[in-house]
């Protein structure tokens, strides 16, 4: 992930980066892709590169991981907005991801490196955490702001059954994502495939025969 100086880098600088970084990602494979390119797009030096990040991959990984903290703004908003109904927002969170992946150039570079093993386990890294301590601790902080605006009079639920949620949630984002981009579907199809396994989630698979046997 980039190092503390890159972030203390002008905005402009930044964006210059991730504008270039993307562009290059877009016309090729993140193996086939090339450091000289980037920088020169971005005008910084190959030293100054390797001051901010170390390698193109880890370039990628904070690419995703920057659009992946984005996203999570919208479950702190929604959850705002709904008064705290985890569900809506769940049932809301592929719509949101579709609908702004390519703010930037963003889904173009998905759709380009979708075959990318490489890709892929970097965007579900992102999405799910890392191991690191860093990534841990920046995962468990967005969950707690999320968990504490959970309405608990309507969806009652401690912190880990909450967490093992938003994990599911999140591979289920991704395979949904993954099938649309793929073209194995369109975007109501993907929808369907994501809403049909929250709602698994929400209501198991036989509600019906859950709710018969309490009263049994």
């Amino acid at each position: 992930m980039p190092t503390e100086r890159f972030k203390r880098l002008p905005e402009e600088k930044i964006e210059a980066i991730r504008r270039a970084g993307i562009q290059e990602f877009t016309r090729t494979s993140p193996e086939s892709a090339s450091i000289n390119r980037i920088i020169q797009e971005a005008d910084i030096s190959r030293g100054s590169f390797y001051t901010y990040f170390e390698s193109k991959y880890d370039l990628l990984r904070w690419l995703i991981s920057d659009r992946v903290r984005e996203h999570n703004d919208f479950y702190v908003r929604d959850m705002e907005e709904n008064g705290g109904d985890i569900w809506l927002t769940l049932s809301r969170s592929l719509e949101h991801t579709i609908l702004h992946a390519n703010d930037g150039g963003f889904m173009g570079m998905v759709t380009r490196l979708i075959g990318s093993k490489t890709f892929f386990d970097l965007f579900k890294e992102s999405v799910e955490g890392e191991k690191g301590e860093d990534h841990m601790e920046c995962k468990r902080s967005y969950l707690d702001r999320i968990y504490g605006l959970l309405d608990q009079t309507r969806f009652p639920m401690d912190f880990r059954t909450f967490t093992d949620l938003m994990d599911l949630h999140a591979i289920t984002l991704v395979m949904a994502l993954k099938k649309k981009l793929n073209g194995e579907c369109g975007t109501q199809e993907a929808m369907d495939f994501y809403n049909r396994r929250i709602n698994l989630l929400r209501y198991g698979v036989c509600p019906q025969r859950a709710e018969k046997e309490k009263t049994e």
